[in-house]
């Protein structure tokens, strides 16, 4: 019987280190971010007050080398990352129907590419967190958690 080698087997411990920085990373700004929300019901407040407690949870879990940590993540990162996928999706539409400046000329193409900018900095690092969960799923093995 000859056992397969997977050839992302070599990629798993760095992949799995890069996602839980970007975990950190992302989940420091969004807490800084939040921190202004708090107390607010306002849905994207309360968006980012459930992610900050999913981030929370996620990071104990982690520290206490749990494999519930990456459920926890994985959520964090759905939570985030559907909205998001959300108004991309509506600012691409909106690009390519209309256009950067609507036909009226009462808007800014500058602010419109910024905040273009600025979802995708934040979307493309949690699609490639997700890809890394389900490509390797590390909640899965006899391997410990890194």
């Amino acid at each position: 019987m000859r056992h397969e080698v997977n050839p992302l087997d070599s990629l798993r411990g760095p992949a799995l280190v890069l996602f839980w920085l970007a975990f950190y990373g992302l989940g420091s700004l969004v807490f800084l971010i939040s921190l202004r929300s708090f107390g607010k019901t306002a849905p994207v407040a309360m968006l980012l007050q459930a992610a900050c407690l999913l981030w929370f949870i996620a990071t104990v879990l982690h520290l206490s080398r749990s494999r519930f940590a990456y459920a926890f993540a994985g959520g964090w990162v759905l939570l985030l990352g559907l909205p998001l996928a959300f108004q991309v999706v509506k600012r691409l539409h909106y690009w390519i129907t209309i256009g950067m400046e609507p036909p009226d000329g009462m808007g800014s193409p500058m602010a419109f590419l910024l905040g273009f900018i600025m979802e995708w900095a934040a979307f493309l690092p949690l699609c490639l967190m997700l890809i890394v969960l389900v490509l390797f799923r590390p909640w899965r093995g006899g391997r410990p958690v890194m």
